[in-house]
């Protein structure tokens, strides 16, 4: 598992993320501006009632919390007792690296990294992570259908020409539920995913001593295969980490009714907008860009037009984004790095 060692400590990587991040986000920005006088924007901003933008970022941040209690909780029944202080960490590491690399790949193996580097085996990380991701996919995947259902013609009116994309990003949620849960509940995958990663590391020459690190392998599978066994004992668990995922989802999916609520709309209700913003959620995962910058950018123009109107469509847009988005991306980001500077010259447990 080197690959979660390295975004921090190959510098080059690293900032090669950073600026392609700000580049998207740069050209976003002048694209959606170029026509829209700053003093315009100031006085259509100036209209929204802060106390429901609080209210947004209150649920911004439950969003992250969810995924810290499920973590926890995976935790505890593996005999790991983790603070919520420490859950909370982890989870934002996790949104930060997820949001500067494309596809939200660098996630979960920062979070193991950072695991590992306090004292938890890589069998329990790997499992606890696999298993949040499987069921945040899972729920995300449900209400995605579940809404279309409910919603259909409602949100094929506010989807008009982004009906492919939609339907690619839910193909792409079922081939990744399917490989995430071969993961969790096949050990010879499991197994030759971690024996890919050494052999990658040994032939970029990031791994020196091939052997023990094999050895360091098939001990932490063997953990692994007990974690594994120990899920499949505690269904409550799964149980209680499914209704948690969906509070986390709904969080999620109801920020942009808050930004609604702030600009004194009313015409739509909260299910309306959740429909719409699971819809878009579900369509930008189709394309491998950090942080979906420029893709949600660009979809949120085109699907909350109906309840923002052309006068405060990109107010609404940036308010959004910024509670979903930008805000927790820089209080992540400086976490990361804190955690990062912490821990740098303490040794891999």
């Amino acid at each position: 598992m080197n690959q979660e060692h390295s975004l921090f400590h190959d510098k080059k990587k690293y900032w090669s993320s950073i600026a392609f991040l700000l580049l998207l986000i740069a050209l976003t920005a002048f694209l959606l501006f170029r026509d829209y006088s700053p003093q315009m924007l100031l006085a259509s901003l100036s209209r929204a009632n802060p106390l429901y933008l609080i209210g947004g970022l209150f649920v911004m941040f439950a969003y992250i919390s969810c995924e810290a209690f499920n973590t926890r909780r995976i935790m505890a029944s593996l005999g790991k007792k983790l603070s919520l202080h420490q859950c909370l960490k982890y989870a934002l590491i996790g949104f930060y690296f997820c949001a500067i690399t494309p596809s939200a790949t660098g996630g979960q193996p920062a979070q193991v990294y950072y695991m590992k580097k306090d004292g938890i085996p890589v069998g329990f990380s790997t499992l606890t992570l696999l298993v949040n991701l499987a069921i945040y996919q899972i729920m995300t995947l449900v209400c995605g259908i579940a809404f279309f259902l409910w919603k259909r013609e409602f949100i094929l009116a506010s989807i008009q020409g982004l009906e492919p994309l939609f339907l690619l990003g839910l193909t792409i949620y079922l081939i990744a539920l399917v490989i995430i849960l071969g993961a969790i509940f096949s050990h010879s995958l499991i197994k030759r995913i971690f024996y890919g990663l050494v052999n990658l590391g040994v032939r970029c020459k990031v791994i020196k001593e091939p052997e023990q690190t094999m050895e360091k392998v098939d001990q932490q599978l063997a953990e692994y295969a007990r974690c594994v066994a120990h899920i499949r004992k505690h269904p409550r668990l799964l149980a209680y980490n499914f209704l948690i995922t969906l509070l986390q989802l709904l969080c999620y999916f109801s920020i942009p009714y808050f930004v609604y609520l702030a600009f004194h709309l009313s015409a739509y209700s909260l299910w309306d907008i959740v429909a719409i913003q699971v819809t878009m959620t579900v369509s930008v995962s189709a394309l491998p860009l950090p942080g979906a910058v420029g893709v949600s950018e660009g979809s949120f123009l085109r699907m909350f037009h109906l309840f923002f109107g052309a006068e405060l469509l990109l107010p609404a847009l940036c308010l959004t984004r910024c509670l979903n988005f930008y805000v927790m991306l820089i209080f992540s980001g400086v976490i990361a790095v804190m955690t990062h500077w912490r821990t740098s010259k303490m040794p891999i447990q």
